[in-house]
């Protein structure tokens, strides 16, 4: 493997579990439970469910951090390490987000437009606070480089590569790198005014597909140089081997028909990884359930790699996480590379031919050692990473 950047801890929390262990275990059941919004207060003449990670409190606080500290706890005690030890190194953390930026601060926006008492020192009380990754970076007194990334559903797969690209380079020994993000009401009534929000379970490249269900959640990779992987001894999970964000310049929300700039993105990381399309073993798809996106990426993929490529469409028992995604869609991809097989659909099997991939209704046996994982974002954001599996 070319890789100078490898994985050496996973950590994961959304609707389909607290840590990966159930992650997957709900995944490779094909069991699923989207329901109607708990935490958030609205009156609609009907719901849409969405993926909402249990167990919470109903008005809880800073949910995008409290998920991004419970998959790094998680990923730290896998790869070995605790913050005494990390603070030795120049760690960095690397952590895509979007509603848990500002759409989160609905109650004080609402105060101050309602009866102007909201306190303006509030706004710089955050912004004093810092990104969410500068907030983690400070409390686990980490010095090395901070970035939030908020490039919409692409932000966790940019936040890996961008934290892959620095680690090889020398910036950071180490990085903490994906994504997180809650469910908030602006997000919600905004993604349902937009007209692709499911009423039912959501349906990935399904003829039936109405919409996406919204999920929320973190997805975290520890990656370490290689000269610190063999100066503790230790096998790496997997690797980063490739990574590229183009830009379709074509519409805010719709993708380019032709799928060109996914299609670029596809070839420029496995180009940057070395590898030709025959190698992947399967794509995590960015499989959203929406009528153009899944129909344009299908496309693509099935250009790319043929038809009968194996792809998983895991937004199917998440919903789609938002900024988190690319982070949980990474270390679930991860995982399934070191297990040798992929989720499948949970429910159906009514697949569109316009999508030409057909995911299998089931679980799927695979054999390789390299995937891919697709984002396809608002803004024309197409951005793909390689993963790597130590064999």
């Amino acid at each position: 493997m070319r890789s100078q950047s490898f994985i050496t801890g996973l950590g994961c929390i959304s609707n389909a579990g607290w840590n990966l262990a159930e992650t997957m275990e709900r995944l490779y059941s094909g069991s699923r439970s989207p329901k109607p919004p708990n935490r958030i207060a609205c009156q609609l003449e009907q719901d849409y469910p969405i993926f909402e990670v249990s167990g919470l409190a109903e008005q809880a606080n800073d949910l995008s951090v409290f998920f991004a500290e419970t998959a790094i706890k998680e990923a730290l005690l896998q790869s070995g390490w605790d913050e005494k030890t990390l603070r030795e190194h120049r760690v960095g953390v690397f952590l895509g987000s979007t509603a848990g930026c500002f759409f989160n601060k609905e109650d004080y926006y609402r105060e101050h437009r309602d009866d102007k008492s909201g306190d303006p020192s509030y706004i710089a009380q955050v912004l004093l606070k810092g990104s969410i990754a500068n907030r983690v970076s400070k409390q686990m007194g980490l010095t090395g480089p901070s970035f939030t990334l908020s490039n919409a559903c692409a932000s966790g797969t940019d936040a890996i590569g961008l934290a892959a690209a620095m680690v090889e380079k020398g910036e950071c020994d180490i990085a903490l790198a994906g994504g997180c993000d809650e469910i908030v009401r602006m997000v919600y009534l905004g993604f349902i005014s937009l007209m692709n929000t499911s009423d039912s379970p959501c349906l990935p490249f399904s003829k039936s597909r109405k919409g996406l269900n919204l999920g929320e959640g973190a997805g975290i990779c520890v990656l370490e140089s290689p000269v610190l992987v063999r100066r503790r001894g230790i096998k790496p999970l997997g690797s980063i081997e490739g990574y590229a964000t183009v830009s379709d310049s074509y519409h805010i929300t719709a993708p380019e028909p032709s799928g060109r700039g996914l299609r670029a993105a596809f070839c420029c990381a496995l180009k940057q990884a070395g590898i030709k399309p025959e190698d992947v073993a399967f794509i995590n798809t960015h499989g959203t359930g929406t009528i153009e996106n899944d129909r344009v990426e299908g496309r693509v993929i099935a250009d790319i790699f043929g038809d009968h490529i194996a792809v998983t469409p895991t937004k199917a028992y998440t919903g789609h996480t938002l900024g988190a995604a690319g982070g949980l869609e990474a270390v679930i991809a991860t995982q399934c590379l070191i297990d040798q097989k992929i989720p499948g659909a949970p429910d159906y099997d009514d697949f569109d031919p316009d999508c030409f991939i057909k995911p299998k209704k089931g679980n799927q046996e695979i054999s390789g050692n390299y995937a891919c994982s697709s984002s396809l974002a608002f803004g024309g954001v197409n951005s793909v990473i390689v993963i790597g599996r130590e064999s």
